[in-house]
């Protein structure tokens, strides 16, 4: 993470959970020493949200589990590295419908 004149707002840092945010937080104040910017943290489904509301421009409509997950599905699709492999490429392993 680069931080630069204590501001780490040029940084995203995207975590499974909302959680680890107050490690992250606590780990950039103890190497500072000092007040500081931090960086940009949020959780996967706030990562999904911001993208439907601010990116995508959908409205105001909250998203749905299939909409994230055509989302996610997108990101990693386009990525050069798959995790997985080609595991997660099939869309009809995403989700299970019922």
């Amino acid at each position: 993470m680069i931080g630069i004149e204590k501001d780490y707002a040029s940084n995203l840092v995207l975590f499974p959970g909302k959680r680890p945010s107050h490690f992250l937080r606590k780990i950039l104040a103890d190497h500072e020493k000092s007040s500081f910017i931090p960086p940009v943290i949020l959780s996967i489904d706030e990562f999904i949200d911001h993208v439907h509301d601010e990116s995508l421009k959908l409205g105001g409509r909250k998203i749905e589990a299939i909409d994230a997950i055509s989302i996610l599905y997108g990101f990693h699709a386009a990525s050069l590295e798959h995790l997985g492999k080609r595991t997660f490429l099939l869309r009809t392993l995403s989700s299970p419908l019922g």
